[in-house]
C-alpha cells in the first residue's frame, strides 16, 4: 500500500492518499479512521478545514477552539 500524505492539522488525523484513494488516518499508528473521502479537505492556516459539497461549503474547525 502506498501513502501519500497530503495534510496533518492538529488534530491529530493525518489526511492522505491511500492507493490513490482519500483516507483519514491516525496520525500516530497511520490506521485508517475512515476511507473512500471524495476530497482531501483544505486547511487554513488559523486551524479550520474547508470541503466542497453539492449545497455549498463545509467549514469545520480541526482542532479545539
Amino acid at each position: 500500500m502506498t501513502i501519500t500524505p497530503n495534510a496533518l492539522p492538529a488534530n491529530g488525523v493525518l489526511y492522505a492518499y491511500l492507493d490513490g484513494t482519500g483516507a483519514a488516518l491516525d496520525a500516530d499508528d497511520k490506521k485508517p479512521l475512515g476511507s473512500g473521502i471524495d476530497e482531501i479537505p483544505q486547511f487554513t492556516t488559523n486551524g479550520y478545514a474547508v470541503l466542497r459539497g453539492t449545497g455549498g461549503l463545509f467549514v469545520f474547525a480541526t482542532q479545539p477552539v
